[in-house]
């Protein structure tokens, strides 16, 4: 253990609650590719590709409503949100199982509508828990690591998606996601505890104010960015599904496709998490990494409206991908981490839960 501490910048002491960190997220993040494989899978099976808009449209209205309703509940504990969050998901995973894939086209419709937002209020969610709980170098090098690890295990969990669908059902695979969150509760859950202290004290913190995002001009310009990112993502990721739902005809190969291009896009999130990202953070100011995030916009959309088809579809795909999860969330997360612990949590509900949905909507 002491040489995978040495060989990742991380200090021995330091390396279990970096573990524990990293296994937590890791089945969030499995458990968040997994069951929107299946419900993707399932919909386009029984509903087809032309009415994803309208499911990603009602899943980022919830994703906006859900952001207020826990930026009101900010005096409440990060973990208490988190686990209650993930309670109402699993009743929810549960009832998609009873559905399964002979439901109706509204229960379908529904339950791809619950499913697309869980990722990012999941993502949101983890990291308010552990704000207060890392410091700010410990957020400098161990987010990197963190989300490269987890990405690791979504490779593994891209590729099993479809033969694991094809053995034991594709709606069984929303139980295996119950358990993936029961046990991530568990884990973080230890850590949370940690931080508090032996005793559990209560948190020091004053009551927290209301965040003002005009008033934060660095907030204000990542706020731009993000409801930019967010429309022209939702673009590439329909192309990407109504592409594939034209190239397969079969449930199973449509999960199995799905899950592996997500592996690949995962693989160079790894790589580029593991060799690329931390120096990048070393070299420039995340101010000056997320620069790049136009740049990549106007290349990437300029080639699927120029026809490119369903290769340029799935190179914009990968392109945007890539940069939102191996170097966008690390920016992110390294620029709120001077901020006081609940102003963080804030600014992350309202960047990535309000201003990332309002743009998708």
């Amino acid at each position: 253990m002491g040489r995978i501490a040495k060989l990742l910048g991380i200090q021995p002491a330091a390396f279990p609650r970096f573990a524990a960190i990293t296994a937590a997220f890791a089945l969030t993040q499995c458990v968040a590719l997994m069951v929107y494989l299946v419900s993707t899978t399932l919909f386009l099976q029984r509903c087809g590709a032309a009415y994803l808009p309208w499911t990603s449209l009602s899943g980022y209205v919830l994703a906006l409503a859900l952001s207020a309703v826990f930026r009101s509940l900010r005096a409440a504990r990060p973990f208490a949100l988190l686990t209650g969050y993930f309670i109402a998901y699993s009743i929810f995973l549960g009832l998609a199982r009873v559905n399964g894939s002979s439901g109706s086209f509204y229960a379908q419709a529904a339950i791809q509508s619950m499913v697309v937002p869980f990722p990012i209020l999941c993502w949101m969610l983890f990291w308010n828990t552990l704000e207060g709980v890392l410091v700010i170098q410990e957020v400098k090098t161990w987010t990197p690591l963190v989300t490269a690890g987890a990405f690791l295990c979504q490779i593994l969990t891209g590729l099993a998606t479809g033969p694991l669908g094809r053995v034991a059902g594709l709606e069984n695979l929303f139980l295996a996601g119950i358990l993936g969150l029961a046990l991530a509760l568990a884990i973080l859950e230890g850590v949370v505890a940690e931080a508090r202290g032996p005793a559990g004290s209560a948190s020091t913190e004053p009551s927290p104010a209301a965040l003002e995002l005009g008033k934060e001009p660095l907030l204000a310009g990542i706020a731009r960015l993000v409801a930019a990112f967010a429309i022209f993502k939702y673009l590439v990721d329909y192309q990407l599904n109504r592409a594939v739902s034209e190239q397969f005809t079969s449930a199973a190969d449509v999960a199995a496709f799905l899950g592996r291009f997500d592996s690949v896009i995962k693989t160079t999130i790894f790589l580029l998490q593991t060799s690329l990202t931390g120096r990048l953070l070393a070299w420039f100011t995340p101010g000056k990494v997320l620069s790049a995030m136009p740049v990549l916009l106007a290349v990437a959309c300029g080639a699927v409206l120029a026809g490119g088809g369903f290769p340029a579809i799935l190179a914009a795909n990968l392109a945007f991908t890539v940069f939102d999860k191996g170097v966008n969330r690390s920016c992110l997360a390294l620029l709120l981490a001077p901020f006081p612990p609940d102003k963080a949590r804030q600014a992350r509900l309202r960047l990535d839960g309000q201003i990332y949905g309002a743009g998708v909507v």
